[in-house]
């Protein structure tokens, strides 16, 4: 059982990817959001994380900034979160 089913291109090729939701989930993004700005940074490639975001967050209410690989430093090879590169 899945919450959510798209499609994204990788390397080329179309990828179908299925999603579950872990339960309340939801409810704590719009609680967390009532007291605080909520920032997702992930190693994720943002054709996969900003369409999951979506499904999490569908009008971009709760999530203020969303982080992806690309803002990640690559490091013996791993993507690494770097907040030290939130400064640049």
């Amino acid at each position: 059982h899945y919450h959510a089913k798209y499609t994204i291109l990788w390397e080329g090729h179309p990828v179908t990817i299925y999603a579950r939701i872990r339960p309340y989930a939801k409810e704590l993004l719009s609680y967390c959001s009532s007291f605080c700005e909520v920032i997702v940074f992930t190693a994720s490639v943002r054709e996969y994380a900003d369409k999951m975001l979506d499904v999490l967050d569908p009008e971009h209410r709760f999530i203020k900034y969303r982080l992806f690989r690309d803002s990640c430093t690559f490091i013996n090879g791993n993507y690494v979160k770097d907040l030290n590169r939130s400064e640049e």
